[in-house]
């Protein structure tokens, strides 16, 4: 299980819903369930004018997915998703 360390990206991780494990072509590989965080870019992107985000909440986005990745990475976890 993720332990909550102390980082900066731990905020931006949901908690860990199931765990299973799935045997692949490079290994045996430990897969997470947590809940939907919130609507799907797409999603946000039909409600601001001219299907573009704001350069601000962009920024904020990015600077968010990256520090919540550098967390999941710190923790050993390579994320993955659709």
């Amino acid at each position: 299980m993720l332990g909550r360390k102390v980082h900066p990206g731990n905020e931006f991780i949901l908690e860990m819903l199931d765990e299973f494990k799935i045997q692949g072509p490079n290994g045996t590989h430990t897969c997470i369930i947590s809940e939907p965080l919130g609507p799907s870019v797409s999603t946000v992107l039909e409600y601001t004018d001219g299907w573009q985000l704001l350069s601000d909440i962009s920024r904020r986005l990015a600077a968010q997915v990256a520090v919540g990745v550098a967390y999941l990475h710190e923790c050993g976890i390579v994320h993955g998703g659709t």
